[in-house]
């Protein structure tokens, strides 16, 4: 105990080691420290005793941890806008300063330090909003095509024909190297240069075993991208991951219905759930190992579309 140690302290055969083993009982080898510096005592042990002094001192005076503040706040939008099908129609920026949503046919940018929201320019039709990894603009599909736009304000600008149209399970996100994944629904994952380019597969449907691929969301680092997995005459009920050209089930739940999968940095894959336990479900998730090292648990009952920001809004 602390009193054992401090009487310790003045034992001419102390050694280093026993310094280094007391030193993880923290407050009792700060004030034990103290006690020895004022008693007589060799140079080199007073060396290695103000060394430790600092080092203890450091840990004692060490700031406590500061919890990040919960915020919670409702944005009222009138007519948000579905597009067509379930798919994602609104997404917060990465810096967690900015949401893009779908309302009356037209995207829309509402910063969350200002009151009004600003109409993206040549959105008429929008859908599928997506932001870049730096949050200097906003992705969207209308009128056949894939564009983007500055979120501060300027042209909008065509990346890419999508080829065909939209249903339910389209999504889009655009990786930290220029690339931007997408699914149109109905389709495997394909992917285009967000400079602009024509779109190419990075996945295509197994045509033995799936019916087609669903909202693709990009890993952060490059790990890897997650979608759902559509089996023929099945629901959409597989959540997967593609990463070095392979492929691994992450969550399989037969009759259920995944939707809007995303990761979150507190180490979770975040998705919507219906029927049964209907709402957000959190999955733990090892970014490093690129596996799955928990049970999923819900969030948010009877909640629709998860979207996080890169520091966890």
């Amino acid at each position: 105990d602390g009193v054992n140690f401090i009487l310790n302290l003045f034992d001419p055969r102390l050694q280093l080691t026993d310094l280094m083993g007391n030193f993880l009982h923290g407050r009792d080898f700060f004030f034990g420290v103290l006690l020895l510096f004022y008693a007589p005592a060799d140079i080199v042990i007073g060396g290695v005793l103000l060394a430790a002094l600092g080092a203890a001192s450091a840990w004692w005076l060490r700031p406590a941890a500061v919890e990040s503040p919960v915020r919670k706040f409702v944005l009222t939008v009138p007519d948000l806008g579905h597009g067509s099908g379930l798919h994602d129609n609104f997404a917060i920026s990465p810096d967690g300063k900015q949401i893009a949503y779908l309302s009356s046919d037209r995207i829309w940018i509402r910063a969350l330090d200002r009151v009004e929201p600003r109409e993206v320019p040549g959105s008429a039709g929008g859908e599928i909003p997506f932001w870049s990894p730096d949050s200097a603009y906003v992705g969207f599909a209308a009128s056949g095509k894939l564009w983007k736009s500055p979120a501060a304000g300027g042209e909008t600008t065509t990346i890419c024909d999508l080829r065909g149209g939209l249903i339910g399970g389209s999504a889009a996100s655009w990786g930290e190297d220029g690339t931007i994944v997408f699914s149109r629904g109905g389709t495997g994952l394909l992917q285009v240069s967000a400079r602009g380019g024509d779109p190419r597969s990075l996945l295509d449907v197994d045509a033995k075993t799936e019916q087609d691929l669903h909202q693709p969301h990009l890993l952060p680092g490059g790990r890897g991208v997650i979608y759902v997995a559509h089996p023929k005459g099945q629901s959409a009920g597989t959540l997967m991951l593609f990463s070095n050209g392979k492929k691994k089930v992450l969550l399989q739940l037969d009759g259920q219905s995944i939707w809007n999968p995303v990761y979150s940095r507190t180490g979770h894959i975040l998705y919507r759930r219906q029927p049964i336990n209907a709402g957000v479900w959190a999955m733990p998730f090892s970014l490093a190992k690129l596996e799955v090292t928990g049970e999923p648990f819900l969030v948010a009952p009877n909640a629709e579309n998860p979207s996080v920001a890169a520091d966890g809004t």
